[in-house]
């Protein structure tokens, strides 16, 4: 089951699906504590401002465990940030564990772009990280490297 919550600009606010899994799944939701950082993209030019993307936020299981999914905005998108999964305590909002994302900027023509709602998607991230913590302690770091193809395709590919 399919539910829109509240309201922003000519839309809703952020919706939740009740899956047959038994799983719950927010999307486009930022709670007090910003967990859900921008999840929702928000249309240019549009005015009152409306989302025209709705990313997961949050999934939750019939026990109350859940995950969090942060998101770092970028032209008319968003890329995941950081995913934190086992709260401190029941119904906490801070977490134990964290998975941490970092980019860095793609070559332009390696960069694909599109209209979203009329909203231009430029998305010219590289995923270079991922760091996996527990509380400040890393217990794992990955570092990705790409090299660029020969023309005519000239996009990066990971190594």
């Amino acid at each position: 089951m399919i539910t829109a919550h509240s309201s922003a600009g000519n839309g809703p606010a952020y919706f939740t699906v009740q899956g047959k899994d038994g799983l719950t799944y927010q999307y486009g939701f930022t709670d007090a504590n910003g967990n859900g950082a921008n999840s929702q993209v928000i249309a240019s030019g549009s005015s009152p401002a409306t989302a025209s993307i709705w990313y997961l936020s949050k999934v939750i299981d019939r026990s109350g465990n859940n995950y969090v999914i942060n998101y770092t905005a970028v032209t008319g998108d968003a890329v995941p940030s950081v995913i934190k999964w086992t709260p401190a305590s029941a119904g906490a909002s801070t977490y134990n564990y964290s998975m941490q994302f970092g980019y860095t900027s793609n070559v332009a023509q390696s960069s694909p772009f599109k209209f979203v709602a009329g909203t231009v998607s430029n998305n010219n991230q590289l995923l270079s990280s991922i760091i996996i913590s527990i509380g400040s302690t890393v217990l794992k770091d990955y570092v990705l490297g790409y090299e660029t193809l020969l023309p005519p395709a000239e996009r990066s590919c990971i190594r």
